[in-house]
């Protein structure tokens, strides 16, 4: 199976580098507005595999040269429209880095496309794929949560894009996006946000820095609970990344890469078995040989819930009231 890789950054060279080591997967290019990064990213994947790895900056181009039987799209938040739209005119299957864009209307776009298309798409919400998370969920279902925590407390990311609005969308958009979509997989739909942001020290720390530097979201679900998403990104270390669950049985703490689980006599802890990347592009591969799309955890159309909710934090973080969906 022929891949192009869309982006040239750390996170597309780590898919290349996981879909390469697939049986019968072959990563053939990169495409990249950046030539040179493009070209770095053929090269070093090139020289991994023994196989010429080829680099384009022109979509179309890229497409019409490499013949793919599937793309990997990891590109910033901003960028997001053209490539989806362009693939599902040509009926490629995709898998798509989150977020899916910064604003709500090129993902209805590419939504409506994808399903005009009938192609397999996969958008890239790993906490899916731990074995943790399904753990998580099992043990959820046979109580009653009553409230959850869901925080994203870190350090400012590296790239300057993430710091604006118009390129990353924000914390909640970029990184916080994934508790919002992990809210929806344990707790189901929501149907109303209070969201509310703030921006006390990230100016001066970059003058240039548009985004909030923390932020705070009440999420009303259909079933009546209560969801808040804390996040910041200015802290001097990378802090806590998960969610607290409430339950009259048990409290369980998720994070990435443990989930404890305390009891009133007794504290277990368990560790994910499993490379969650790995898993989720080996689902997105075999569904495209296969055409069974059942071990993709959030097709793009399911995606799209995830990013309505956030639109409607950030709406809602933007006009100071509550936002009903």
């Amino acid at each position: 199976m022929r891949v192009l890789v869309f982006g040239s950054g750390s996170f597309a060279r780590k898919h290349a580098a996981i879909l390469s080591d697939l049986d019968d997967v072959e990563v053939t290019a990169f495409c990249s507005r950046n030539a040179g990064r493009a070209a770095a990213a053929a090269d070093d994947l090139s020289t991994r595999t023994g196989r010429p790895v080829h680099a384009y900056t022109d979509t179309p181009e890229a497409i019409d040269a490499e013949k793919p039987d599937a793309a990997i799209i990891v590109i910033t938040p901003n960028a997001h429209g053209d490539i989806e739209l362009e693939l599902a005119r040509r009926k490629v299957p995709f898998l798509v880095e989150k977020p899916i864009g910064i604003e709500p209307d090129h993902p209805r776009r590419i939504a409506e496309a994808v399903a005009g298309a009938g192609i397999v798409t996969s958008v890239a919400f790993h906490l899916r794929y731990l074995d943790t998370t399904a753990a998580l969920d099992a043990m959820l279902k046979a109580t009653t949560p009553v409230i959850a925590n869901g925080y994203w407390m870190s350090t400012l990311p590296p790239p300057a894009w993430w710091r604006h609005l118009d390129e990353s969308g924000g914390q909640f958009v970029e990184q916080t996006v994934h508790m919002v979509d992990l809210a929806r997989a344990l707790f189901g739909e929501f149907e109303s946000v209070y969201a509310r942001t703030s921006k006390r020290v990230l100016p001066d720390m970059h003058a240039d820095a548009d985004v909030p530097d923390a932020g705070v979201a009440i999420l009303h679900a259909r079933r009546g609970l209560t969801v808040t998403l804390t996040n910041s990104c200015v802290g001097p270390v990378p802090m806590r990344v998960g969610m607290e669950v409430v339950t009259p049985v048990a409290l369980f703490e998720f994070l990435p890469s443990l989930l404890r689980v305390r009891r009133e006599f007794e504290t277990t802890e368990r560790r994910p078995e499993l490379d969650p990347y790995r898993v989720e592009d080996a689902a997105f591969i075999e569904a495209v040989r296969t055409g069974d799309a059942s071990g993709i955890r959030s097709p793009y159309a399911d995606a799209l819930l995830t990013h309505e909710l956030t639109m409607a934090i950030v709406e809602s973080s933007t006009t100071g009231r509550p936002v009903h969906l």
